[in-house]
């Protein structure tokens, strides 16, 4: 099975859509992004991954707007959840799931990297995530767009045949190390409020586990930054879920194996 990299391994901050779905859906759709990530790191990836959550919000409210995405590197990434709607394709969201490729292929050629893994997920979804005879088409098949560029469209046909390359990556869930997140100690934050951009990371990762999402700001449920009462409580019930403290429980710090817990599952 082709690896999906996580919400919580990009640190997803806000909706995961905005209501649930039951069924398989009955078609896929392929976008592009129109972006250009920059770096080809996971680092880099992640990042980017962040930036493309804060346009959906601004969009449409809801977080990000796809539900996988795929890099040139061929890494995969959860978007919207499957079980989840998202705002890719107008008035068939609620009917159709959607890949999307990180790029604009009006000008840029689809690595096979990305295509082979993109096929693999469409593949392994057949009867899992959509119906097994659901159709592959691209966004312009459902309203007057160019996406998601000609050059990926020419791919719909193998993408839907599973065939765009006879190997298909297989890519690992981004490592601690490369995360570049400094050890945030918490244990005093009730009285003495942490603040800084690490601060905002670890209250989207917690997030995007499920922990909250009332309280980190008034109501909204929204990473600020500065990690308090709250911050602080959510962290322990993660650590104590996880075991990632110490042997007598949560220590309220996130260190190394907090943060790869948090990044890799």
């Amino acid at each position: 099975m082709t690896t999906i990299n996580s919400r919580a391994s990009w640190g997803a901050r806000h909706d995961d859509g905005d209501k649930d779905l039951y069924g398989l859906a009955e078609e896929v759709a392929i976008h592009h992004t129109v972006t250009h990530a920059g770096g080809t790191s996971p680092k880099d990836e992640r990042e980017h991954m962040r930036e493309l959550e804060d346009i959906g919000q601004s969009r449409f409210g809801h977080g990000i707007s796809y539900n996988v995405l795929v890099f040139p590197s061929g890494r995969p990434y959860q978007g919207v959840s499957f079980s989840r709607r998202g705002t890719h394709t107008g008035d068939h969201n609620s009917t159709v799931r959607s890949v999307c490729f990180v790029g604009n292929f009006e000008h840029d050629t689809p690595t096979p990297a990305a295509l082979a893994t993109a096929a693999a997920i469409i593949a392994e979804g057949r009867g899992e995530l959509w119906e097994r005879d659901a159709p592959v088409k691209g966004h312009r098949d459902y309203k007057d767009t160019a996406c998601p560029g000609d050059h990926l469209y020419a791919h719909l046909d193998d993408l839907a045949a599973g065939k765009a390359s006879p190997a298909t990556p297989t890519p690992t869930a981004p490592a601690q190390e490369d995360y570049d997140m400094r050890t945030l100690d918490l244990t005093k934050a009730a009285t003495k409020p942490v603040k800084g951009e690490d601060v905002a990371k670890l209250q989207g990762l917690l997030l995007a586990h499920g922990y909250g999402p009332r309280g980190l700001v008034g109501t909204s449920g929204r990473p600020d930054g500065i990690a308090g009462k709250v911050t602080r409580q959510l962290l322990g019930k993660f650590q104590a879920k996880t075991g990632t403290g110490t042997k007598a429980g949560p220590d309220y710090i996130a260190g190394p194996r907090t943060w790869l817990a948090l990044i890799e599952n």
